[in-house]
Formats: structure tokens, sequence, C-alpha cells
């Protein structure tokens, strides 16, 4: 009787306590405590299970507890993990959460060191596996490795030795940290254990770990850390592209870097610091190699506007009714830029491009800024290391002065690779504009308009930067790409006025009599001034001139149109002299053929009948040459008007010469022509102030 009694007793108190662990076990882990403890309780509580499972008589109470005590033991695990993985543990609780580890596992220390070193791997991975917080991941990882191979050297194997040899001083019951657990009235169930739980004594193999393999672990470990740091901080920069957010990162992380300390088994700081820099300097390179290339989406939007005819137009008039009537309020700023716009051509379809071209400048700019941030910063050296060490160059030379210096010879050899790029890119868009045909002259004229306007805001843009960043326009301004552009827009005006001094000149060749001779002056009268003719075309060329816009024409955009305006008119007038130069054949009105001196052909009847009227005609030989003597005159002005510092107009200076020796003028005379001819030019030139000749 007694017996059973005591059966019973011991049952009901062995179910006490077994009830009750998991409740405490649950408690302790949602509050953060002691694991060690928890480990202990979790412990004794598979130990209970264990005796009562073996009982014939077992409630199915034991049965439900087994599937909660393995929940626990799960949790308890993910604990230790968790716990492992913070850097800012420090070094008297990793080693209760190692002896956690041990009881809940039955792990040697190899064991428990090789899964310390897995999850603090595995927590470096994940940190730098993270898209947001970039920085604080990384610096995590970084303290990370740190933080393990520092707490390595002090755990492993004697302090993890020593607390797994503590656990052996008493039996699992009599610890401090069970006895502590009120709850589980220990004073009371102590004598109904069986003997087997009350002396049961945790016995782990705490000097199964020696320091050789210890070390192994180690190093191997931090080769593989390292590995796995720097691979994983790369792939974290690849996914920024903000070139001020990675210089950031840059700073905290190598200031948080223990450059000199001896405490890090496995690593060589200078190697580690050559890779991070490496890291670094590879990523801020492709961002300053995206960025620069970026520019090559403005030739892209250029080539867009040019094949959309419909979205280019000419320049709009400086007094349009956009600006007359644009409102007070908008500021005198806006008005003024705007009238800026339209005076330089700048329309609604090519401001984008100057848009995207000015923010491609600013963001040039910054990267420069934060060079020169980089070479400006001051880093400490560490106090107190020996002189005689140089395997580590010092910081400021390495971070202030050699990384700078390679990220600016990069920023250089893209923008001179971008430079050719961009001059390649835009002889291109000059022979899509120069191929127009006839067909779409009005096209092509529009495009080399739309082109040279965008060439000179960007070259304007960009000259006023530095003179790493103005280079990249040089190309834009060659004469190469600048004066075809000048030619096709001087051929295109030059073709509307040429039809115009065409019919003037068949006009003149069939005139009766030459207007403008009673103004004529001198002995022998010789005229002062130009023909009427000389004036309208001039009038018509700066029209035209004025048409396309006046912003257009630079000093070497009106000399291309005075060179091509020189040979057409040269070759129009020079055709006329000839017919001037030779005498006209006459017929009468019996078909016979005789040489009439000077004089024009009779004009023939109308109808076929003979009109009686008879017209009397001047010399003919004489209003020849006075034609002739006054197209010396329009050519000599002409010759006046279109001349260049540069080049002079030969084919106009030939065809004078030819002109006056025709109707052999004497040298005062020709000095008379001249002289008239300059004189008239400087009284008449504001006329034609878009050809008006470089001062």
């Amino acid at each position: 009787m007694h017996s059973i009694v005591k059966d019973r007793n011991a049952l009901a108190s062995q179910l006490a306590i077994l009830e009750e662990c998991p409740v405490i076990i649950t408690r302790v882990l949602r509050r953060k405590g002691s694991l060690l403890q928890a480990a202990k309780l979790l412990l004794l509580s598979r130990l209970i299970h264990k005796t009562l499972s073996q009982r014939p008589d077992a409630p199915p109470l034991v049965d439900h507890l087994k599937d909660r005590l393995s929940s626990l033991r799960v949790k308890l695990l993910r604990a230790i993990d968790k716990r492992f993985a913070n850097p800012e543990q420090s070094v008297t609780r990793l080693v209760d959460d190692m002896c956690a580890y041990a009881l809940a596992m039955s792990s040697t220390p190899s064991d428990v060191m090789q899964h310390f070193l897995n999850v603090r791997m595995r927590a470096i991975q994940w940190h730098l596996a993270q898209d947001s917080n970039t920085q604080t991941h990384v610096l995590k990882a970084m303290r990370l490795l740190l933080s393990t191979l520092q707490n390595s050297q002090l755990l492993f194997p004697k302090r993890l030795s020593e607390a797994l040899l503590r656990l052996k001083d008493l039996p699992l019951v009599k610890q401090a940290d069970v006895q502590s657990v009120t709850e589980l009235r220990l004073d009371i169930h102590m004598r109904w254990l069986t003997d087997e739980l009350r002396n049961y004594t945790p016995w782990p193999r705490h000097d199964e770990l020696q320091k050789s393999e210890a070390d192994r672990l180690i190093r191997g470990w931090a080769k593989s850390a390292q590995k796995a740091f720097v691979t994983g901080l790369a792939a974290s920069l690849e996914e920024i592209c903000n070139f001020d957010k990675i210089l950031e990162i840059r700073q905290h992380l190598f200031e948080a870097w223990p450059w000199t300390d001896r405490r890090l088994p496995g690593l060589h700081s200078a190697d580690v610091v050559d890779e991070l820099r490496e890291a670094f300097n590879e990523r801020m390179a492709a961002i300053v190699q995206m960025q620069v290339k970026e520019l090559n989406n403005v030739c892209k939007m250029i080539r867009g506007l040019l094949r959309n005819p419909g979205s280019v137009s000419l320049e709009e008039p400086l007094w349009s009714s956009s600006l007359t009537d644009m409102e007070v309020g908008v500021g005198g700023q806006y008005f003024k830029n705007a009238i800026l716009s339209s005076y330089n051509g700048i329309q609604i379809s090519t401001s984008p491009i100057l848009v995207y071209f000015d923010e491609w400048i600013s963001s040039i700019n910054q990267i420069q800024a934060d060079l020169k941030k980089m070479r400006d910063a001051h880093w400490e050296d560490d106090l107190g290391v020996e002189e005689e060490d140089n395997e580590i160059d010092s910081r400021q030379t390495l971070l202030s002065k050699d990384d700078p210096r390679i990220l600016g010879d990069c920023l250089s050899k893209a923008l001179q690779n971008q430079a050719k790029s961009l001059s390649d890119d835009f002889r291109a868009l000059l022979n899509e504009v120069l191929s127009e045909t006839e067909s779409t002259n009005n096209n092509g004229t529009l495009g080399a308009v739309t082109l040279l306007r965008i060439l000179r805001e960007i070259f304007r843009r960009a000259s006023v930067q530095d003179k790493i960043l103005a280079e990249v326009t040089i190309p834009l301004i060659s004469t190469d790409l600048i004066t075809p552009l000048h030619e096709r827009l001087s051929r295109d005006m030059c073709t509307k006025v040429r039809g115009l001094l065409s019919k003037s000149l068949v006009r003149l060749e069939n005139s009766p009599v030459l207007a403008g001779k009673a103004l004529w002056e001198g002995k022998p009268p010789l005229p002062i001034q130009p023909s009427a003719m000389v004036f309208r075309l001039l009038k018509e060329v700066t029209g035209c001139m004025a048409d396309l816009g006046a912003d257009l024409w630079s000093e070497a955009a009106v000399r291309a149109v005075k060179n091509v305006l020189s040979a057409a008119i040269a070759e129009e007038l020079k055709r006329t002299v000839l017919n001037l130069s030779t005498e006209p054949k006459s017929q009468v009105a019996n078909g016979d053929t005789s040489r009439v001196d000077g004089q024009h052909d009779s004009s023939s009847a109308e109808g076929g009948g003979n009109d009686s009227k008879v017209v009397e005609q001047a010399d003919g030989k004489e209003l020849r040459r006075d034609k002739l003597t006054q197209l010396a005159m329009d050519l000599t002005y002409l010759n006046t008007a279109l001349s260049t510092r540069s080049r002079a107009n030969l084919a106009l200076q030939e065809l004078i010469e030819l002109v006056m020796g025709r109707i052999q003028l004497a040298d005062a005379e020709k000095a008379r022509v001249k002289k008239s001819a300059t004189e008239c030019w400087k009284r008449t030139y504001l006329l034609f102030a878009l050809l008006v000749p470089e001062p």
C-alpha cells in the first residue's frame, strides 16, 4: 500500500513539473530572458517525459506534451540563432547562449562553434541582400564580421570550455537557475522524483575542442566571410545608382573599419581594405560612365525631332502675341527668358533637349563636386601604430588621394570617349540633314536651322563649364560639322534669290532704255550708285536671312552666305555681260539679214499686220555700253558688300575687270566707280545689317 501511494505521488509530482515547464519556458522566451535557463528547463522536461513515457500507465497528457516540447525546442533554437546573429551581444551572454545550444542539441564544443560561425555567415549574407537601408545593413554586416573574429578568440575554446565544465558542478535540479523557478515547487516535488532525475548532471564534452582546431575553424571562416562580405557589398552597391549615397556608405564603412586591429585572425587588413576600395571604386566608376553616356540621349532626341518636321518651325516673331499678351503676374524674369528664347530660336520642340542637356551638365558637375569632397576629406590615422609597420598605407593617401585620382581619370576618359561618340552621332545627324532631296528642301532647311541652333546652345552651355567638361563640346564647333550646315542654309537661300536676279537681268538686257542714267555725274558721266536691281537683290537676301532667324547668322554663317552668293551672282551676271558685249543681229521684214550697228531687232507686227508707227531708239552700241557701265557699278558695290576678311571675291573681281575692259574705262574712271561704290555702301549698309562686314 505504501509503495502504491509513493508511486502515485511520484507520478503526480513529475506531471506537475512537466506541465509547468512549458509554461515557464514560453514565458522566458517571450520576455527574452536567459536562454540557458530555458534550455535547462527543456532538458528537465525531456528527462521527465522520458521517465513517464516508460510507465505502462502513462496518462494521455504525456503524449500531448511531447509535441509541445518539440515545438518549444524549435523556438528555443530559433531564439539562440537570433542571439548569435546580433553583433551587439556581449561575450558573457554569448557563452550562456552557446551552453544553451549545447544542452538543447547535445552538441560538442566544435559543433557549437561551427553552428555559431554558420549563423554569423548567414546573418552577414542576409544583411547584404537587403534592398532598403543599405548603409545600415552594410555596417551591421561589417560589425558581424569583425565581432565574430574578435569574440571567437575569446570564446573558443577556453571560455566555452569553462562554461560547459560549470554545468557539471551540480545535478540539474539543484542548479541555481532551476531552483530559482518557484513555480516548479521543487521543495515539495523533489522528494518524489526518481533518483535518476534528482541526480542527473549534464555531462557535455567540454574539452573536445582544442585551440589548434578552433584557430583553424576561425581562419577558414574568416576567408569565407571576407569573400562573402566583399561580394555581397559589391552586389548591394550594384542596386544603388546615386553617387552621393555610395560615397556616404563608403565614408561610414571606412570610418568604422579597424585599420590596425590585430585581433582579426585570418584577415589581412590591407588586403581587405584594397578589396573594399576596389568594390566602391568599380561601382562609382560604373556610375560615372553611366552618367556620361546619358549624353547619347541628346542625339536620339534630336533625331526624333528632325524626323518629325511638323514639330519644327522657324523662329517665332520677337513680338508675337504669346509675348505681348503675357500676363504681368508671371514676373519680369519669365518675360525676359521668353524674349531671349524667342530671339535665340529656342522653341517648345527644342527646349526639352536643352533642359535634358542642362540636367546632364548638373549631374557631371555634381560628380566633380563629390570627387572634390573625397579629396578634401580628412581621415584620422590610428594612434599608437608602430612607425615601422608599413603594411597599410595611410588612410589619407588611399581614400583622399588615390581613389579620387582613379575616379577622376575615369571621368576624364569617359568624357573623352563621349566627345568622340557625340561627334560621330552629330556627323550622322548632319548627313541625314544634308541628304534631304530637293523635293524636301524646306525640311532640309528646317533641319539645318534646328541642328545649328541646338549645337550653338549646347556649346554655349558647356563652354562656361570647367575645361574637362567644355572639351566634350569642342567637336560640335569643328568646321567640318558647322560649315556644311552654313553652306546648306546659304545654298537654300541663294536658290530663292537667284531666280529674282535672273529675271531682273533678262529685263535689263531687253530694256530699250537705261533707267537711272539721269543720275550719273561727272565728266564723263558715271553712275554714283547701284541700280534698283541690286538693292532689291540684297533686300531679298537679308529678308530671307531674317526669315530663317537673325540668331543664326554668326560671322562664319555670314561668310558662307557671301561666298555662295558671290559665286551665284558672278555666274548670272557673266552671262549678261557676255550678252551685252555681243552685237545682236536684226532681221528685216523681207527676210534679208543685215548688220545694224548697236540696234535691237525691230518689233514684228502683231497678227501678221504691218505697224506703221516708228519707234525711235537710242543708238544700240551706246545703250549696251551704258548698261555695262551700270553693271560695273553694281558689281563693284556687290563686291564691297560681299567681301570678307579671309577670302576675296575672285569671281566678282574678275568679272569687274572683264566689264571695265569691255567698256574701256580709264584708270581714273575706274577709281571713280570704285570710290562711288564704297561711299554708297557706307551710306546704305545699315539697310542690309545682316551682311555688314566684320569689324
